[in-house]
């Protein structure tokens, strides 16, 4: 019988690299190896629900993304070991992970600290830095990827009927500024939209072409794509210097918050953020809120006040 190393999970990884994204790929081969020397020595025919349930609870210390990210990578490993007769029934089914939850809180970037960043960018007074201006404007005002905003050309904007068509994205991660390419294929089915583009976004966009002479909207002075980590990194050390804290996707974040902080309907913002469920727009949000209500009660009733009260209680 096939080894679950040997074959079945080399041809799983080769038939997903015809069937599905780059991105899935490299976490496909990331993940295998927290398992090959285990349970990936076992015949696939062998594997029980009892083995899989008990490797995860050893990993129970791990942080919950990873291990969530190796179950999807067995759950594909079985998926195609049953099309191809291997076994009849999926042992992963049932198995319950458990993990540590590493994620940083998200939070939202206030108007003032968008403005801010945008205008530090703006005066270094080049071409790179006006493309990373750009760039984050895109992400706070339009909510797109960022993958999806070092895609976008200028015949994606239709300044006449004020859309944009978002569908490509880039695929960088992981790979050289010369190796990265773009794709068509995007993160789901609901990732591919035109949608209405906000009139200040557009005055923007106008601006940037009047100066941009390339058919590329985020570019470098050559024409050429400019690296999402590198413009990330940029971004991320001049918010240090403005005391800012945020990473590039809380632009995105940041989006759907203040929409639904404004009053536009859930459905509505599930939409143009392009969610595959009603919940994933909510989450956020919910998130976002429970950070805020944090933050303002700490100020309310912070440690200083506090010991204050005390003190004055035992006088």
């Amino acid at each position: 019988m096939t080894e679950i190393r040997n074959s079945v999970f080399k041809s799983t990884i080769e038939h997903h690299f015809i069937c599905y994204l780059n991105y899935s790929i490299r976490t496909f081969k990331y993940c295998g190896k927290y398992f090959f020397e285990n349970i990936g020595k076992m015949y696939i025919d062998e594997i029980r629900y009892t083995h899989l349930q008990s490797f995860f609870e050893s990993r129970k210390d791990k942080g919950i993304g990873q291990n969530k990210n190796i179950r999807k990578t067995l759950s594909a490993t079985f998926k195609h070991a049953r099309r191809n007769e291997y076994i009849n029934n999926d042992p992963l089914k049932d198995v319950k992970v458990k993990g540590i939850d590493n994620h940083k809180e998200k939070r939202v970037i206030t108007i003032n600290e968008y403005n801010r960043i945008i205008e530090a960018l703006q005066s270094y007074n080049d071409f790179t830095h006006y493309a990373y201006a750009l760039a984050f404007e895109i992400g706070y005002l339009q909510g797109l990827r960022l993958s999806e905003i070092c895609a976008l050309e200028k015949n994606d904007i239709d300044f006449e009927n004020l859309t944009i068509d978002v569908d490509k994205k880039m695929n960088y991660k992981g790979l050289r500024k010369e190796n990265i390419t773009v794709t068509h294929d995007m993160k789901s089915k609901n990732s591919k939209m035109v949608l209405p583009l906000p009139v200040d976004l557009a005055h923007s966009l106008k601006l940037w072409f009047q100066i941009n002479p390339y058919e590329k909207v985020i570019c470098d002075d050559n024409g050429d794509y400019i690296h999402p980590e590198s413009m990330t990194n940029s971004i991320r050390n001049i918010c240090d210097k403005l005391g800012i804290k945020i990473c590039f996707h809380e632009t995105r974040h940041s989006f759907v918050s203040n929409g639904l902080a404004n009053g536009i309907d859930p459905v509505i913002m599930m939409k143009l953020a392009r969610h595959g469920s009603l919940d994933t727009t909510l989450g956020i949000y919910t998130h976002i809120e429970e950070s805020r209500k944090r933050d303002a009660i700490n100020k309310i009733c912070n440690a200083k006040s506090v010991v204050n009260v005390s003190q004055n209680g035992k006088k």
